[in-house]
């Protein structure tokens, strides 16, 4: 039987037809993302909660993934946490990231999928271009009183993800921030 090689902070795996979903939390932190939008390419620092990906493979290649919000560490005895929209570019409505229809993240060289999904990861974050193509989390963006991602970004100087975090929790009467728990993301996952 082959090891499985988890990835880095990974909280929950599930198999399903050909390949899995796999769980993994990053605590808050400031983001180095590249930004394409009306001063061309920039790098932004973005001030990010703790925030849970939840990564499709199929036939060890990543097919989707999904990016929230939490406020506490997840458990995996908690499927009712809920989860929070992440005003992200390039995130929709569902929470999953937008990377174009004809995306796949390839394994490399029979790399363990657990290392691949660490790979993707910092790919996502700090390699690839984050764009308005969406345009889904402008409004978003506003309830939390930043004008635009450059705002977000403003305020992100020297708050280490502790600004974002407190202002997205503030917002949990908003339907659009709190409606979904992780068993409910879930279901819809594959």
């Amino acid at each position: 039987m082959t090891k499985i090689v988890k990835p880095e902070n990974w909280v929950y795996r599930r198999t399903i037809e050909r390949g899995n979903v796999w769980g993994v939390e990053l605590p808050p932190k400031l983001w180095q993302i590249q930004y394409r939008g009306y001063n061309g390419l920039e790098l932004l620092s973005l001030s990010m909660p703790r925030t849970l990906w939840f990564i499709t493979t199929i036939n060890k290649t990543v097919a989707d993934c999904y990016i929230v919000a939490i406020k506490t560490p997840f458990l995996i005895k908690r499927m009712k946490t809920r989860v929070y929209y992440l005003p992200l570019p390039n995130v929709d409505d569902n929470f999953c990231l937008c990377a174009g229809d004809d995306f796949k993240y390839p394994n490399k060289d029979s790399e363990p999928e657990g290392k691949m999904i660490d790979r993707f990861i910092r790919f996502v974050i700090s390699e690839s271009v984050w764009n308005d193509d969406l345009n889904t989390y402008d409004d978003s963006l506003i309830e939390l009183g930043f004008e635009d991602i450059y705002g977000w970004a403003q305020k992100s100087k020297g708050a280490k993800g502790k600004y974002l975090y407190s202002k997205i929790f503030s917002l949990t009467s908003d339907k659009q921030f709190s409606s979904h728990t992780v068993k409910e993301l879930l279901e819809n996952i594959a």
